[in-house]
C-alpha cells in the first residue's frame, strides 16, 4: 500500500474531529482528519505531520492528515486504510472479495449467484443514502433464476432485504447481543440499541430469510454473557 502526492506539515490545532489545521510549505491549511477519535496524545501543536494532497478538485478541503510523528516513530492515523491492505493480502491468497459486486457459482447444475455488500458506513454520502439505495442495489446484482445470497453485515436492515427480493441473505454485527439474560433475551446490539430484535438465528422478511450468526470474536471492550460464539452452518435443498 503506497500514498501519493505526501507533503510535510506541522500541526498547529484541531477544532474539532473532522479538521485540523496545518501548516504546509508556510501556509496555515484546512486538513481533513480521518480519524475521529481524540488521538490527544499524539496531535499535539509543533507536532510533525504528513498529509495527502487530493486529486479531487470538487472537495471543499484539498488535504487530509495521513500520519504524525512521535518521537521517531511515524504512526498513520487514516483509519480507512487497513482494509486496503488486508483486501490485498486475501486476494493474494486467492480470496474473492466482493464489495458491491457478485460472483456466480453452480452447484449440481443450480447456479447460485453470492452478492457481497459494502457496509453502510463506507458509503460516500452517508448511511442514510446507503439505506436508500440498497434494496435497488441488491436487484440489480441479482440474477434471475439463479440463487440470489446476500453477505450483509447488519441484521437491522430487515425492511431493505425484503424490498430486494433476494433469496437467503447472512449477516452478523449484533454480537449475539453481547449479553443474553436467560428468560429476556438479548440486552443490546449495535444499530438497534436495547432489547434487539435481530441477533442470532434466521428470520424471515417477505419471502427472504435472513440467518444472523452470533460470530466468534467478542468486538467490543465488554465481555459476552450467556452468549457463547458461533459458527453457522446452513444446508439448503431443492424445495
Amino acid at each position: 500500500m503506497r500514498y501519493e502526492r505526501i507533503y510535510d506539515g506541522k500541526f498547529l490545532e484541531r477544532p474539532n474531529r473532522f479538521i485540523a489545521y496545518v501548516e504546509i510549505e508556510g501556509a496555515r491549511e484546512t486538513v481533513h482528519v480521518k480519524n475521529t477519535g481524540r488521538c490527544a496524545e499524539l496531535l499535539v501543536p509543533g507536532a510533525r505531520v504528513c498529509v495527502q494532497k487530493s486529486d479531487n478538485p470538487e472537495r471543499k478541503t484539498k488535504w487530509d492528515l495521513i500520519s504524525v510523528w512521535k518521537g521517531e516513530r511515524l504512526i498513520n492515523m487514516d483509519s480507512q486504510i487497513p482494509n486496503a491492505p488486508v483486501r490485498e493480502g486475501l486476494e493474494e491468497a486467492g480470496i474473492t472479495v466482493l464489495e458491491n459486486e457478485s460472483v456466480q457459482l453452480w452447484y449440481r447444475g443450480a447456479r447460485v449467484n453470492i452478492i457481497g455488500l459494502l457496509d453502510l458506513a463506507f458509503h460516500p454520502q452517508g448511511r442514510t443514502a446507503a439505506r436508500e439505495e440498497l434494496p435497488g442495489l441488491i436487484q440489480d446484482l441479482s440474477v434471475h433464476g439463479a440463487l440470489n445470497v446476500v453477505l450483509s453485515h447488519r441484521p437491522s436492515l430487515m425492511e431493505e432485504y425484503e424490498e430486494s427480493g433476494a433469496d437467503l441473505v447472512f449477516s452478523g454485527h449484533a454480537h449475539g447481543g453481547q449479553v443474553r439474560m436467560p428468560l429476556i433475551g438479548p440486552l443490546f446490539a449495535p444499530d438497534e440499541g436495547a432489547f434487539p430484535d435481530y441477533t442470532a438465528g434466521t428470520y424471515l422478511a417477505g419471502e427472504t430469510w435472513v440467518v444472523v450468526s452470533r460470530g466468534l470474536g467478542n468486538g467490543t471492550p465488554f465481555p459476552r454473557l450467556w452468549n457463547a460464539p458461533e459458527l453457522v452452518v446452513v444446508t439448503m435443498r431443492v424445495s
